[in-house]
C-alpha cells in the first residue's frame, strides 16, 4: 500500500476513481480530501517521492477544482490556461 499527495480535491471523485497512467502495478483503491490511497502490485517499484500522474476518472468536474490547466507535451509545459470558472462546481 502506498500513499499519495493529491485527493479528490486534486482529482475529483464524482463518478469513480483515477488512473494511474503508466503504471500497471498501481491502482487508486482510494481517496481522500488531500491523499490518493494506492494498492500495489507484488514488486511495484514505488518510492517516497516519485511523481505520478493521475487520469480523473471524469474531467469535466475536475477541471473546476482548479485555477489553471497546464497543457504538456512530450514532458514540456506548452501553455498554462487560467480557469474562469475555478471553484464555480456545485
Amino acid at each position: 500500500r502506498a500513499i499519495g499527495d493529491a485527493g479528490w480535491k486534486t482529482t475529483g471523485r464524482h463518478t469513480g476513481l483515477p488512473l494511474v497512467d503508466g503504471r500497471a502495478d498501481l491502482e487508486v483503491i482510494g481517496l481522500s480530501a488531500e491523499h490518493t490511497h494506492y494498492a500495489l502490485a507484488p514488486g511495484a517499484g514505488v518510492r517516497p517521492g516519485d511523481k505520478l500522474r493521475l487520469i480523473p476518472h471524469y474531467s469535466d468536474s475536475t477541471v473546476f477544482l482548479h485555477r489553471q490547466l497546464h497543457a504538456i507535451r512530450d514532458g514540456v509545459v506548452e501553455a498554462v490556461w487560467p480557469v474562469a470558472a475555478a471553484g464555480m462546481l456545485q
